[in-house]
């Protein structure tokens, strides 16, 4: 999967913009404790609409920091630091997670002590901080860290109370009601600003169609990218996107001659084994071609989705876009890896184990039938020994590099 999911910075400080217009909350009701963290509902004090969700905590510096989600579930981080001297409106922070790659992301003033930064719910982020040990940012040139103890349990609690909080709560003669701190500032009008540039590259996987050079991956993998290399062959053009369905097409600039996947006639079958191919944790393992197997545990996706189906066999990110073959190493699926993360953590507030999607092979066949190119296919339905899958993976699989300049 690729590891960065860079958005628009305009985009962001929309987002941003949306969140500070929501009528002021004056009292938040206690929902929950996750360890550190204090769980609550921010309402309108007057009229006791929900607004959003808050999770916050003391840092070992006495610095106040809460992360936030709405219905969307969009997710926020404020920071209150005396250390703070905000005199714009405007500014970019730099988030990182443990050794994680940096983000660079929209932060406005919400007081000159208080910054509330765009967090954008990606899956890599939400990930990494459900996982991390330390939560790094820099805002204002002013740098901060601070532990994220039970990060888990706290994602899980903030995004139940985000889906689940009535839209209006009862007055209740025993319910708390308290100031959130700090008091919100007033309304600001979102103005364009350059996109967010992650420090470093990002990294996904795909595989060769034809023998010329043309590939798929993710569309995610590839997004913002304005220069993408297939490592070992050279550079590459994106040709076409279907966002909807998360596929991209890719052809090396310069063709060479590649192998081809072979898509599969034969219907997927549930229980079926399975094996997905890629290059997971780019920089962290950085062995080549990563083969892992496991059974078709459901033919659905997320929610019923008829696209995708569910495989138990581990996937990592830099995964995505990788093919995933049945035992006859014929193409049944394209990878999304762990894309179930934020549902889970709603839904139980733990992260998913084994549990991972990939985008059926028919519907990446429509995609390159779309841009005019017919996909090879096999009818054969002999098993092949494991190790002759993996060779011959090795010949059409690729890792592609996204680099935002």
């Amino acid at each position: 999967m690729r590891m960065i999911r860079s958005a628009l910075l305009m985009f962001g400080l929309c987002c941003l913009a949306i969140f500070c217009a929501h009528p002021s909350y004056g009292a938040v009701i206690d929902i929950a404790e996750a360890g550190p963290w204090h769980i609550s509902a921010g309402i309108n004090g007057r009229t006791r609409e929900f607004i959003r969700c808050n999770a916050e905590r003391r840092t070992p510096s006495n610095d106040l920091i809460m992360f936030h989600a709405d219905r969307s579930p969009n997710l926020y981080f404020s920071i209150v630091s005396d250390r703070l001297n905000l005199n714009r409106q405007q500014y970019r922070s730099f988030v990182k997670i443990d050794r994680s790659v940096e983000f660079e992301l929209p932060a406005i003033r919400r007081a000159s002590n208080h910054a509330l930064i765009d967090i954008e719910s990606s899956t890599t982020i939400l990930k990494a901080i459900a996982e991390g040990v330390t939560f790094f940012v820099d805002v204002g040139n002013v740098n901060f860290a601070f532990p994220l103890d039970d990060s888990t349990k706290m994602l899980g609690h903030l995004f139940s109370c985000a889906k689940y909080a009535p839209d209006k709560f009862a007055d209740q003669p025993n319910q708390t009601l308290r100031p959130i701190a700090p008091t919100p500032p007033p309304q600001v009008a979102a103005t364009p600003a350059p996109a967010p540039k992650p420090r470093g590259s990002s990294f996904g996987s795909g595989f060769f169609v034809r023998s010329e050079g043309t590939g798929i991956t993710n569309a995610h993998v590839v997004n913002g990218c304005t220069s993408a290399t297939i490592e070992g062959h050279g550079r590459a053009r994106i040709t076409a996107r279907d966002k909807t369905n998360d596929l991209a097409l890719v052809q090396l600039i310069e063709p060479k001659r590649t192998e081809a996947a072979q898509f599969a006639r034969r219907p997927l079958k549930l229980g079926e084994f399975v094996y997905a191919l890629g290059f997971p944790l780019p920089g962290i393992i950085d062995n080549g071609l990563n083969f892992t197997g496991g059974q078709v545990s459901s033919l659905f996706g997320l929610g019923g989705d008829t696209r995708h189906f569910q495989l138990s066999a581990p996937i990592q990110p830099g995964n995505s876009g990788g093919p995933v073959v049945n035992t006859s190493g014929q193409l049944v699926g394209v990878t999304r890896a762990r894309l179930d993360d934020v549902a889970t953590l709603e839904a139980s507030g733990a992260l998913p184990q084994n549990v991972n999607y990939a985008i059926r092979s028919d519907i990446a066949a429509s995609f390159l039938r779309a841009n005019g190119i017919d996909p090879s296919e096999s009818e054969s339905a002999a098993k092949l020994d494991p190790t002759d899958i993996a060779t011959a993976g090795r010949g059409y699989t690729f890792q592609i590099r996204c680099t935002v300049e």
